[in-house]
């Protein structure tokens, strides 16, 4: 039996990603730092499941769980996922605090440099290991109020695609571009932005089939779902046009945060506030 380590496995498309490992007799360790919501998922998971609770962007947290598993001579870890990550509210760049910028970058890009880092020779002890980043359809084109979001799952995807050249022929390295997925990574955005994202996203059990056969099938590159297939394609062939288009059709929704952030992008030009 071979052993997954997944990450930001207390919801969404994690928790399913870990059933789904477990239904197939796959074991999990789940990284998550709310230990309340680790021991819900133990319960309902099983004996496969072993919980652990630290914070995806503390390198000394990774440095100790790497350490723990040497002890334990671990030869059985065979595939990481980095799948943590947060949606900060969609706003304008400048209105971010430095917490929420420091924090985006830290759990969406570094957690995932930390953990390939720190586990990477315990992963090197499997015969073709496999590392797997959860980026975003945000990474392949960039839109308007996500300015930050976008930014750390560009870099993470610009970090796996290097990644992947560097240990070739010692780890299979797999870079993963969801699209709109209905999990509470929304969770911080305005309740007519939910409804939206939740109208056309796809569901995280649905999404989960999607990124395990890709790993399973030892993809170099999957992109997820009809929205970041379209953005994908369109950025390719159009990377001039692509932004301002999808800044137009923003622009026209009637969501509170692009009504805001538009009027406030009018109201700077005027020389007012």
């Amino acid at each position: 039996m071979n052993t997954w380590i997944i990450t930001g496995v207390t919801s969404g498309i994690g928790k399913e990603l870990a059933k789904l490992c477990i239904r197939k007799q796959i074991a999990v360790i789940g990284v998550g730092r709310n230990q309340e919501k680790l021991q819900k998922v133990q319960q309902e998971l099983g004996p496969l499941f072993t919980p652990m609770c630290f914070d995806v962007s503390d390198t000394l947290a990774w440095d100790a769980f790497a350490k723990k598993l040497q002890e334990e001579n671990r030869t059985d870890i065979a595939c990481l996922v980095n799948n943590a990550g947060q949606l900060p509210s969609c706003k304008r760049f400048d209105a971010y605090s430095l917490e929420e910028i420091q924090r985006t970058m830290q759990t969406n890009f570094l957690a995932a440099v930390y953990a390939s880092k720190a586990l990477l020779p315990i992963l090197l002890k499997y015969n073709k290991p496999t590392i797997a980043n959860v980026t975003s359809s945000a990474a392949l084109a960039s839109m308007a109020g996500t300015s930050l979001y976008s930014a750390s799952k560009a870099a993470l995807k610009a970090f796996t695609e290097s990644m992947r050249e560097e240990l070739k022929g010692l780890v299979r390295v797999v870079l993963l571009c969801p699209g709109t997925t209905k999990t509470d990574v929304f969770r911080n955005q305005a309740e007519d932005f939910k409804s939206n994202a939740n109208h056309i996203g796809m569901r995280a059990d649905v999404m989960a089939k999607k990124i395990f056969a890709a790993i399973q099938h030892k993809k170099r590159r999957a992109v997820i779902g009809f929205d970041a297939k379209m953005m994908d394609i369109l950025y390719r062939y159009f990377p001039r046009s692509t932004p301002a288009t999808l800044s137009s059709v923003l622009k026209k929704s009637k969501m509170d945060a692009y009504q805001t952030m538009y009027r406030k992008e009018k109201n700077d030009k005027n020389g007012t506030n």
